[in-house]
Parts: structure tokens; C-alpha cells; sequence
């Protein structure tokens, strides 16, 4: 399978194995002492952060030497497609010791991820897709095929909106439109939660961040059989409303209404 002149099945083989990586390094400084700073933007950054990034920069630079690269820690690095990676998405998560941290590796060509990877180690759990591909997760060391919910009342979805900020007009606008604001809600503080629609745990979710902070789920919930909508907020953060086809069917039928 090629897409935009790469062949995504080798991608995807490359993307775990650097997911491999950021798992050793990140559950090594997990159990490790480690040095945090605050960066310009008021987030925290840990020294695993950096360590994760500089080592999957690294392995693209040798494997991919043509490609670009964006970390949320470095210079970016222009190229041939481009690699996106979050070292650590929930890192105040990691630095108060909760499990609920992940790596968030994608491959996008002309601004469209073809390969999205989400591991999150220390739950034992990992999702990752290519284009054409399906989805599949990974739950410690189990892999089974990804496939959205099929939930179709309002009543019963079970949404994902994010926490700590506050979420865009466009996000609860999606939400409203799919859900009518019903069902059961869900704060959750990291990004990389959001890919729990690809696995059925999940029926709505609204992702909002930088690129790196939810560039692998449209390839990810897409392959698993979900709807996807992407937009930018007014605050410029990139927004992903994800859930199954059924439930998005009601919003592009508000939408139609509107």
C-alpha cells in the first residue's frame, strides 16, 4: 500500500519501532529521577521529554534521512513528508506519577497523516493504524483489530472533552450537534485519550492542541471506522472531533438543517 509515494506498511513497522523506543525511555525515567522546567507557554518539560524526541529524531535521521521532522521540544526540520511526535503528551501526568501519559507518533504527507501511532506504556496499551491499513491495539502485548462503537442514542454516548482548558465554540459545537450535549461526559487531561473512540470505549471526543498533540488520531479513528471532522480554533490550536458514523451522522444532518 503506498500513499503519496511512500509505502505506508513500512511506515507503520518504522513508527512502532520508535514507539518501542519512547517506551523504554519514558518508563526508565518514569521509575528515574528526572529535572523539570517551565517553558515560555507555562507547561512543564521534563528531561525525558527531551531524551524521548532527540532519540526518535535520531532513528528518523538515519532510517528516513529525507523525511521532516516536528517535536514539541526542538527545531522543527523541513523535508519529504513529515514525522510529527509528542515525546510525552500528559506530561504533568508523568510528573505526578499517574499512568496516564503517552507518546503520539504520526507521518502525514501534504498535511494529512497517513500513520499515527498512541502508546501509553505504563497502562500496557498502544493503538496505531496506517492508511488502508485498519487500525489495531495493543493491550499488554494482546493485538486485536480497532473498530468504533456502534452506539446510535444520544442518551447512551459516552463523550471525551478535554480538561485544564477550555474547550473551543466549535468543540462544544460538534459535540452539540452529534449528542444534542446529551450523554455521558468525561473530562479527561491529555490529548492522546481521545483515541478511545477508535477502540469502542468511547463514542465522542473532541481533541484540541497543537498539531503534535492529536496529529496521529484522524488516521488512527478513521482506520478504526470513525468520523472525523478537523478544524482551527480562534485561538489557533488545531481541533479533531472524532466518533463513530453513525452518531457523526446526526451532525452533518444538523449541520444540513442549519
Amino acid at each position: 500500500m503506498r500513499t503519496g509515494g511512500r509505502d505506508v506498511r513500512g511506515l507503520v513497522e518504522m513508527a512502532l519501532v520508535m514507539a518501542d523506543v519512547a517506551d523504554e525511555i519514558s518508563m526508565e525515567g518514569f521509575f528515574s529521577d528526572f529535572s523539570v522546567r517551565t517553558k515560555e507557554d507555562g507547561s512543564p518539560v521534563t528531561t525525558v521529554d527531551r531524551k524521548v524526541e532527540q532519540a526518535l529524531r535520531d532513528i528518523v535521521a538515519s532510517n528516513d534521512r529525507f523525511a521532516g521532522f516536528l517535536g514539541e521540544e526542538l527545531p522543527p526540520v523541513l523535508g519529504l513528508g513529515r514525522w510529527v511526535v509528542d515525546p510525552i503528551d500528559g506530561t504533568r501526568q508523568f510528573i505526578e506519577g499517574s499512568q496516564r501519559f503517552a507518546t503520539l507518533i504520526a507521518f502525514e504527507v501534504d498535511d494529512q497523516p497517513i500513520v499515527g501511532v498512541v502508546s501509553a506504556p505504563a497502562l500496557g496499551l498502544r493503538w496505531w493504524a496506517g492508511t488502508g491499513l485498519g487500525a489495531r491495539l495493543s493491550l499488554h502485548g494482546s493485538v486485536s483489530a480497532a473498530r468504533v462503537s456502534v452506539v446510535s442514542d444520544p442518551d447512551r454516548a459516552r463523550i471525551l472533552v478535554p480538561d485544564g482548558h477550555p474547550m473551543s465554540s466549535q468543540g462544544r459545537r460538534m459535540i452539540s450537534e452529534t449528542t444534542d450535549a446529551r450523554g455521558r461526559m468525561t473530562a479527561v487531561s491529555a490529548s492522546w485519550e481521545a483515541v478511545r473512540v477508535a477502540s469502542g470505549e468511547a463514542d465522542v471526543a473532541v481533541a484540541e492542541g497543537a498539531w503534535w498533540d492529536v496529529a496521529p488520531l484522524p488516521v488512527i479513528v478513521r482506520e478504526a471506522g470513525g468520523a472525523v471532522s478537523r478544524y482551527r480554533t480562534a485561538d489557533m490550536r488545531v481541533g479533531i472531533a472524532m466518533s463513530n458514523r453513525v452518531l457523526a451522522r446526526r451532525r452533518r444532518e444538523a449541520t444540513i438543517a442549519t
